[in-house]
């Protein structure tokens, strides 16, 4: 009782798929100015406008 047929039940998935693997290990392996430049880049290509650095946000 309490049993399913179902093999995929008990299975534990991955939190990661492996492309999000690869792209967390890469992200991790950079400094902060390369992370940042990344995430200004990515800002301007989804349409996101605003200060950048820390000390402006805070202003």
């Amino acid at each position: 009782m309490g049993e399913t047929d179902d093999p995929g039940t008990d299975a534990v998935q991955p939190l990661l798929n492996p492309d999000e693997e690869r792209w967390l290990s890469y992200w991790r392996s950079l400094n902060v100015d390369e992370r940042d430049a990344l995430v200004r880049v990515a800002r301007l290509l989804i349409g996101e406008r605003g200060p950048s650095t820390p000390v402006a946000r805070a202003a």
